[in-house]
């Protein structure tokens, strides 16, 4: 279990800023689903735009964390829509699954 909890610590924290830097929009929401087979977190935006995989860059901090996310999780995806009171399908979830 600390395996998944720290994998799972690591995702989050890559994702869940990105929302303030890379898509502004209606505010964010996260949202952590466990089951017996697998953990999923999804962080949705106010955005439609897919998250890009950017180059490295050292100085400003920035093109990690997508290819962090990648390397624990077992899957990992953008879906478009999100709940009703972050806009509905005007919004876009990435997400990741991590097996249990």
């Amino acid at each position: 279990m600390p395996r998944l909890a720290d994998a799972a610590t690591l995702c989050t924290s890559e994702l869940a800023p990105s929302i303030y830097r890379h898509a502004p929009g209606l505010g964010s929401l996260l949202r952590l689903a466990v089951e017996l087979a697998e953990v999923r977190v999804t962080v949705y935006d106010g955005t439609l735009e897919p998250p890009v995989i950017r180059p490295y860059s050292l100085g400003r901090g920035c093109g990690w964390g997508l290819r962090l996310v990648a390397e624990p999780a077992d899957d990992r995806g953008t879906s478009r829509g999100a709940p009703l009171g972050l806009g509905g399908a005007e919004c876009k979830g990435v997400w990741f699954t991590l097996g249990t």
